[in-house]
């Protein structure tokens, strides 16, 4: 799948989980919540057997996702930021790991 693709379907299923939906008063954030923690299960699980088949980890591609959500957020408070600090608190220390195998990588600095 090509990367912008790949980004802009992120962005919408990020979109649909974590902002408030319109016109109703029933957000089903608890439901939202375990269906983005499954989805960045599955998202992460990529990252992580990329990792392990590559000696280049795709982390450029990762940091990419990542901020795109954190961009999503930007105007956000409240349960949207809740439900996604849960998630990240425990990705940045693995993305934190992998810089420095990203950065031994001929042509990086």
């Amino acid at each position: 799948m090509e990367t912008d693709t790949f980004r802009v379907l992120n962005k919408s299923v990020v979109s649909l989980l974590l902002l408030p939906w319109q016109s109703t008063s029933d957000q089903q954030w608890e439901r939202r919540t375990t269906l983005y923690n499954q989805f960045m299960k599955n998202v992460m699980g990529e990252l992580i057997a990329a990792t392990a088949e590559s000696d280049t980890p795709p982390i450029v591609l990762w940091i990419h996702v990542l901020n795109d959500q954190l961009d999503i957020l930007t105007t956000e408070c409240g349960a949207p930021k809740k439900i996604c600090w849960s998630v990240y608190k425990e990705i940045v220390p693995f993305m934190h790991k992998l810089i420095p195998v990203f950065l031994r990588q001929p042509g990086m600095l």
